[in-house]
């Protein structure tokens, strides 16, 4: 039986996708970025940056809060940091 990754859209419509979501690592150039094993976000959604519990790092969008894994937290402040440059 093949993975399966489950896919919510902001609209909150749910798709299935067979394998990983390291299948979307090649969305690199674009605006969706992987903040843990089961969350790839887009970056126009993130509202703030908070500190969480166990100095984890949460970003909040519009509908909730996400925790960022440890492994992914540089990548998307790096991110950040580049798209803020571009947009000035």
């Amino acid at each position: 039986m093949a993975h399966l990754s489950k896919v919510t859209t902001i609209n909150h419509e749910t798709f299935y996708t067979q394998g990983p979501l390291k299948q979307f690592e090649a969305l690199k150039n674009t605006t969706l970025i992987r903040i843990n094993n089961g969350t790839i976000i887009n970056l126009a959604l993130i509202i703030s940056f908070n500190n969480g519990k166990y100095a984890r790092l949460e970003v909040q969008t519009k509908t909730r809060a996400f925790i960022v894994s440890r492994h992914y937290a540089k990548q998307l402040k790096e991110k950040m940091s580049n798209d803020q440059r571009l947009k000035e």
